[in-house]
């Protein structure tokens, strides 16, 4: 593995004045970081997504979170791909996701 990641969930709760409260919850992963495949940069591409990581950890550490943080910077997970026991993670930055 190359690394450590933490996959964010956010949950909202309300509070007694009707407003939403936002809650983070982090998970320390380890992760191997590949290439973004020129494919996935086209294919990607067509939909106004800019991939950058494609982030690869064993299936069992993923629960469906959409928010990743790798070396200090948020990114959003668009996609994902389970091979056999793997899973990879695609992920775009956005601005505004570091915070």
């Amino acid at each position: 593995m190359d690394g450590v990641a933490k996959l964010i969930t956010e949950t909202y709760e309300v509070n007694g004045y009707g407003q939403e409260i936002a809650s983070k919850t982090e998970r320390e992963i380890f992760v191997t970081v590949n290439s973004v495949t020129r494919t996935e940069f086209f294919s990607a591409g067509r939909q106004n997504i800019n991939p950058e990581l494609v982030l690869t950890t064993p299936a069992i550490n993923y629960e469906g979170e959409e928010v990743i943080e790798y070396e200090e910077r948020r990114y959003s997970i668009y996609r994902t791909f389970t091979n056999g026991e793997m899973i990879e993670l695609y992920a775009q930055y956005k601005v505004g996701e570091n915070g």
